[in-house]
This record gives C-alpha cells, structure tokens and sequence, in this order.
C-alpha cells in the first residue's frame, strides 16, 4: 500500500471517528429521556436495558401515533345537539297553493287542450274495485292528465302562467301576521306542475323577512282563504282544498314532496318547530353540498341555495335532455326550452327510462345535503269552522264583499265549501342546533401526537431541532472534513511528485 493511499485511509478513519464522537455527543445530551441513559449506561447490562425500554416505548407510541393518523385520514365527525332558546326568532316562509291547478273557466277557452283533457279522462276506471283491470292506459291517464296541462304551459312565459290558475288576489280573503294586516302584496309567485300558481309569503323578497318574538296563534300568521271550487276540474284534482308547506326562505318550495293539507270549512292549526343543521363538506363522510351550488332553480329564483331535492330535479331535468333531446315539462321555466310531449311515445318512453335509471342509480346526481340547512317540523290540528255561532258573521262579510259570487241559494253551504282558515306559528322560541365537528382536527392531531411523544420516550417539538443540528453536524463532518482531508492528501503527493521530478534532473545534468 502506498503512502499516499495510507494517509487517505487515515483521514477517512479520523473523519469517521468525529462522526461517532458527534453521534455520542449528541445521544448523552439529547432531551429524549432513552436515549441519553442509553448512552451514559456504563455497564453492557444497563445499556441493554435501556435500549429494550426505548425501543417498547418507541414501539408503543408509534402505535398511538398510527391509530390518531388512521382516525384523522378517516375523518370521523361527532355530532352535537343543542337546544337554544331565543327572544326573536326569524319566521318561516310559508307557501299556499290550491289544489286544483288550472281554472275551469281558462281551460273552457282552450279548445284544443279541452279536448285533450277529455279524451285522456275516458281512460279512467269508471267504477270502484275494477280489480280485473289490466289496461295500462287506464293507469298512465292521471300523469298524462297532469302532462297535458304542464305541456301546455311550458311555451308560455313563465310571469304569464298566472292567469290559467286561482290568483291571490281573489282566493285571499283576509290576512294578519303578529296582530298586523297583511295583503296580497306580500306573497311572491311561484309555478308549480301539479299545483298551478303557488304563492310565497315571507320569502324575504319582496320585503325582509319578519321576526316573531312571542310563541302561540295570535303571534303568527293567519290567512282566511276562498278556494274557489266552481273552477275546479274535477278528472285532474278530485280532492278540494289548499296545500300549504312551511319552509325557510333560501329552499325552493315543493309541495308535490311535502306539504299539510288544508280543506274547506276547517279551521287548520300548524305548529312549527325550527331546526337547524350544520354539515362537513368533502372528504367528511357527510359529503354536504355548499349553499352556493347551482341547479336550475337557484339560477332562476332569486335567493334561492340549493337542497337536496332541488338539486334531484335538477338532475332529472338535465339528464332528460341529453338522453331525450327534450326537457322535462314539469320543471321548465324557459318558454324557448323543447319539452318532451304527451303522445310521442319515443320521448314517454325515454322520460320514463331516465327517470327509473336515475332512481336505480344507474344516474349519478351526486345530490348530498346542504351544508347548511334549516328545516321545520309542524303539529297540525283542525276544528270545525266556522262555527255555528260564529256562522251569520261570515254570512254578513260575504254579503258585503259583492267581489264574491256565491254559486247557488244557499249562502251557508256554499261557505263550507269554499272557505278555510289557516294559522301557523312557532309552539315555543326554541330551536334544535344539529352541528357537526371534526373528531380529530389537524391541530388536534398534532397535539394528541406531542402528547404521546412526551409521555412514551420524553420528545417535544425542541427535541426534533436538536435531531436536525445533529444531522447537520454528522453531514458535514462526513462531506466537508473528508473533502478538505483528501485535497490535503492530494496537494501532498503533487508536492511529493515535484521534488523527485527536480531531483531527476539534477542528476541528469551533473552527469
């Protein structure tokens, strides 16, 4: 072995011993509790205790640690359920449709829908217990009826849609909220497909949205409608009466899904009952949709956010287009839109195919709940009305309203066919605040893994620092110090190989 490759191993020796002696160092004055005492044992039998203790420890809290990980990426959720009480408290919207979505006096003036009508009617079951019935037709004829009326109406502006069904103007016939008189001004419109005209009060619209600071009838609001059953068609809504739904002011209204029947010469009492509920979005297992996102509704009614059964229907209606070539009459509000039509049988088949794939799930909406959502739970009660005492005064109002027609001779029949009362209003100023939390958050995280660190092998945060000046020390050693040593190593034998290089030359010249 040569000299040069002598003094080269040397200084890899010398480096490598500083690493192990900066190791050490770092090991006896290291913070982590197991490490230094395994470095200060100075008996072999200490040491191999000390290394079993670190390494149960260190085996036990990666354990703890993986466990808070594994909880953390599953994002588990806890629920809190809370009852607040308030002073004020905001009160719901409530939307109020007739049964019978089209008058009888517009569809006498459309000759052509008439006809339809009528010849769909025959198709229904003319007796009862028609067990032996195997005609589809007889089946499908209530949903075409209902298609007939909305196909109908769907190339017609959506503001124009009014006049083909009962108005607020005529069907309201008194109104007070909190002790104060209301009017027809204070109900917004809305179109339903099989409610016809369907009117909002308290939408937050038109004016903001009032407050309740007192529970009970006379504290809410109390409508005395006129249903106006002369214009019923009686093949498409047999049953007379009003649908109501209690819901809150950001949620399109429904009340083909939900809704409390309100029939004629009752008085109907809805209690209400607020809750409120706060959803995780994704990746949470809640997967909630956030108030912002879009369905055709929110984009056509102002201050309307997105639910769940809106954003359904909203799929329903994009999905029949690009299965069908044509939308969905129930929910189109674009005069311009192509509707799939009653009697073209390629498109019945087609709505009714998307409309079974998207319930199979063959159609994916991706539909979660809100994110953030208010809901109502309503009590509903009902007497007679109006009663027999109180009778002659409603006879004397009617008399003196010459705006009503009374159909017929007999005034008190015709009252309890045609009026109902409705009253709704909060039970209690309470409400239900449903939250959900994050079980573990990433600050939870971190601080539930610090505490297994501390408690199983005595590290924190400051520990971790001197693991990194320890590396930094190790490294350099390693990379810089073997570096220099070697280029020392190399100038040495370049110094070496010059004096004999001169020493040659010497010799050849003296000779």
């Amino acid at each position: 072995m040569t000299t040069i490759e002598l003094q080269r191993k040397s200084a890899g020796e010398r480096t490598a011993k500083s690493a192990v002696l900066i190791v050490g160092s770092c090991m006896e004055n290291s913070s982590a509790h197991g490490i230094s005492n395994i470095k200060r044992a100075h008996q072999n039998v200490r040491r191999l205790f000390w290394i079993c203790a670190f390494l149960t420890s260190f085996s036990v809290c990666v354990w703890q640690i993986t466990l808070l990980i594994s909880a953390y990426l599953d994002r588990q959720i806890t629920t809190n359920v809370d009852v607040i009480t308030k002073t004020k408290l905001t009160f719901p919207a409530v939307t109020i449709c007739n049964n019978n979505g089209m008058l009888k006096s517009y569809l006498q003036q459309n000759e052509e829908l008439f006809n339809d009508i009528n010849s769909t009617a025959t198709k229904l079951d003319s007796k009862f217990q028609y067990w032996d019935n195997d005609d589809d037709e007889s089946y499908e004829a209530p949903f075409d009826l209902i298609n007939l009326l909305t196909e109908h109406l769907s190339p017609i502006a959506y503001d124009d849609r009014e006049s083909s069904g009962h108005q607020i103007n005529t069907s309201l016939l008194s109104c007070i909220f909190n002790g104060n008189p209301c009017n027809p001004n204070h109900f917004s419109y809305v179109y339903n497909y099989l409610f016809g005209n369907c009117y909002t009060y308290n939408n937050g619209m038109k004016f903001p949205a009032s407050s309740t600071v007192s529970a009970g009838p006379i504290y809410g609001l109390t409508l005395e409608m006129n249903i106006q059953q002369s214009e019923y068609i009686a093949d498409i809504r047999p049953a007379a009466g009003l649908r109501i739904l209690v819901h809150d002011q950001h949620e399109m209204p429904f009340p083909e899904d939900k809704g409390i029947n309100v029939p004629p010469g009752k008085e109907t009492s809805v209690g209400v009952y607020r809750t409120e509920f706060e959803r995780l979005p994704h990746p949470y297992p809640s997967d909630c949709k956030l108030k912002e996102s879009q369905t055709i509704f929110s984009r056509r009614f102002p201050g309307i956010e997105y639910s769940k059964s809106a954003c359904l229907k909203d799929c329903l209606y994009r999905h029949t287009f690009l299965e069908c070539d044509c939308y969905n009459s129930r929910y189109t509000y674009d005069s311009e839109s192509p509707v799939c039509k009653v009697g073209v049988e390629d498109e019945e088949e087609c709505l009714l195919n998307t409309e079974l794939m998207i319930a199979e799930g063959n159609i994916s909406c991706n539909c979660g709940p809100a994110c953030t959502e208010v809901s109502y739970s309503t009590s509903v009660f009902s007497s007679t009305w109006p009663g027999s005492e109180y009778l002659p005064k409603i006879v004397d109002k009617l008399q003196n309203t010459p705006e009503i027609s009374v159909e017929g001779n007999d005034t008190e029949k015709f009252i309890y066919e045609n009026f109902a009362k409705l009253n709704v209003y909060y039970e209690n100023l309470q409400y239900d605040s449903i939250e959900q939390v994050a079980t573990y958050t990433l600050l939870s995280l971190v601080s539930n893994v610090g505490g297994h660190l501390g408690l199983w092998i005595g590290m924190s945060a400051l520990t971790f620092m001197e693991f990194l000046e320890c590396m930094y020390d190790v490294l350099y050693v390693l990379m810089f110090r073997r570096k220099n040593a070697t280029e020392n190593v190399s100038q040495s034998a370049n110094v070496a190989d010059n004096n004999s290089s001169a020493t040659f030359q010497n010799d050849a010249f003296s000779q």
